[in-house]
């Protein structure tokens, strides 16, 4: 009888390790398919654009983003407000946003559906110091010829990234 079951706890445990082993092993198999078919898209999109050496021309996703903050971070001066202008919503974005630049104040400010002069208004209200313009689209690209009292101070990247001093 106690042969027995022993060997019931034994078939137990070989069969509870079994399973476990077959779900990791899915498991894995399961992020390798991610993981390829996330490299798979990226180059798809922007493999040709990699060859050609073009690198400021690519997607980084959401990691590059953080280096952007960072980026801002160090050429803002702190204590002081920022606004930052979205295309659309984006709201995983405002907190990331917040945390890095932080101790500024910053205002987000979404630029779908408004005109040039309803962001201007927008910042003034605020009393901005500093605005981030992530990509000039629309009725963005031509805010320094709009604005005599926005003047550029860097640029991230020669198309993207640009950092604004609001003078008085």
């Amino acid at each position: 009888m106690k042969k027995l079951q022993h060997f019931k706890i034994a078939n137990l445990r070989n069969f509870l390790i079994i399973f476990f082993l077959i779900l990791m092993i899915v498991f894995s198999l399961n992020q390798i398919k991610n993981e390829v078919s996330t490299i798979f898209f990226l180059w798809k999109s922007h493999g040709e654009k990699i060859v050609q050496g073009n690198l400021d021309k690519t997607y980084a996703g959401f990691e590059n983003f953080d280096y952007f903050l960072w980026w801002c971070d160090e050429k803002i001066p702190a204590y002081k407000n920022v606004a930052i202008l979205y295309p659309r919503e984006t709201q995983y974005i405002y907190p990331r946003t917040a945390y890095v630049l932080y101790p500024r104040n910053v205002i987000t400010i979404k630029t779908e559906e408004k005109s040039l002069d309803e962001i201007y208004e927008e910042i003034t209200d605020n009393s901005v110091n500093y605005l981030i313009v992530l990509k000039p689209s629309g009725n963005l690209k031509k805010i320094e010829d709009s604005f005599k009292n926005f003047k550029i101070i860097d640029k991230y990247k020669e198309q993207t990234g640009f950092i604004y001093k609001i003078s008085d």
